[in-house]
């Protein structure tokens, strides 16, 4: 199943849905609209996994787009039809776009927190969590392919300045819903 058969599943759910990022099937249109409404998205392959292929695109405070592919320096372009045109996007295999979620720094990188669940016949269970931390000039947490690193979810806290315990009961409390 490619990200927005799994969009869409998961939208169902009006608990879900909440917690998910606007997403839409990625075109010249689509790409203007969400660039316009959230100033920076990420566009992703419909079908790969582990960070292959995502693009982060943003607009900059002079009107103007940049662009990275995975990791390294941004490219600048005057439009979205111009960032459209230069990223040669295919339209099989599809991709979406989705508003980018402002993340966490640890040690000036960002990091998301990635809860572990195992599944046990019907029953999931919760046995963790943990931070992935981008590489530098890495627009992804995906540690083989962006050259990140992984660390406990209080360090990363820690290192962003948030008060660890509660912070990690709150996400703890969220994760069990």
């Amino acid at each position: 199943m490619g990200k927005w058969e799994l969009h869409r599943f998961y939208y169902k759910d009006n608990l879900v849905r909440s917690h998910m990022p606007p997403t839409a099937v990625y075109g010249k249109m689509s790409l203007r609209s969400y660039l316009n409404k959230y100033g920076s998205v990420y566009i992703k392959p419909n079908y790969e996994h582990q960070g292959a292929g995502i693009i982060k695109a943003w607009k900059t405070d002079s009107g103007r787009y940049k662009y990275v592919k995975v990791s390294g320096k941004a490219t600048e372009l005057p439009s979205p039809n111009a960032l459209h045109r230069k990223l040669k996007l295919r339209k099989k295999p599809i991709h979406v776009v989705q508003k980018a979620i402002p993340l966490a720094k640890a040690g000036g990188r960002s990091f998301d927190i990635r809860v572990m669940m195992m599944r046990h016949r019907s029953r999931w269970t919760y046995i963790g969590m943990l931070a992935k931390v981008a590489g530098a000039g890495s627009v992804i947490t995906n540690v083989r392919r962006g050259n990140g690193y992984v660390l406990s979810v209080p360090e990363a806290l820690r290192q962003a300045g948030q008060k660890s315990h509660a912070a990690k009961m709150e996400m703890l409390k969220k994760a069990k819903l």
